[in-house]
């Protein structure tokens, strides 16, 4: 599972139903600030293995509501993660989201959704959150601490069955990734926002 091991998630006076929402297990929704237009766009949830998307909807104004489908058996994977970490089920299969997608008309891809505490163009930062999701076929934990190239990597994870609430805690050194910690969470915290990430132009 690559993309747990290296984990590869200001209301500003808005109504708190312009908060972004996970409404376990399996919904998400919000509204997502840009200055792009999102005129006949749709935000897609593409996993990490399969074929399959796991969720999709049209975006209506800057508004959108997505449920997330449960993947294919065939579709879910083993844990990859080294012995130091502590898995409760080493037997247990998960899917990762490569990301949320958001397209434009006939299937133009112009960024990414994240959610997160910290809007994606700033300079310079010292720490940031986001949130990730992640599907798992059964009740089970990760906890523990471990260095690879120079970096901490934390773990406190509680998964329930179905779908899953993280968020990835990233504090940086001199523009550098120097500790990534993973927790669970039942919702998202209420200061974080729904930001379109554009795509870079070569």
């Amino acid at each position: 599972m690559a993309s747990v091991v290296m984990m590869s998630f200001q209301s500003c006076g808005k109504d708190k139903k312009d908060e972004p929402k996970a409404k376990l297990p399996n919904e998400i929704s919000g509204v997502i600030t840009t200055d792009e237009s999102l005129e006949d766009a749709s935000v897609y949830a593409v996993p990490d293995n399969g074929e399959s998307l796991l969720g999709e909807a049209k975006i209506t104004g800057k508004k959108f509501n997505l449920k997330f489908k449960s993947p294919a058996d065939k579709d879910l994977v083993e844990i990859g993660m080294k012995q130091e970490i502590n898995i409760s089920d080493r037997s247990a299969k998960v899917l990762t989201l490569k990301g949320l997608f958001i397209t434009k008309g006939k299937n133009k891809f112009i960024g990414t959704l994240l959610c997160s505490d910290t809007n994606p163009t700033t300079k310079d930062i010292k720490e940031k959150n986001t949130i990730d999701f992640i599907y798992v076929d059964r009740p089970f934990k990760i906890t523990g601490t471990v260095k690879d190239d120079n970096k901490e990597f934390v773990y406190n994870l509680d998964f329930k069955k179905g779908w899953n609430t993280l968020i990835l805690h990233v504090v940086y050194k001199n523009n550098k990734a120097v500790k990534v910690e993973r927790k669970s969470v039942s919702s998202i915290p209420s200061n974080y926002k729904w930001y379109l990430e554009l795509q870079e132009n070569d």
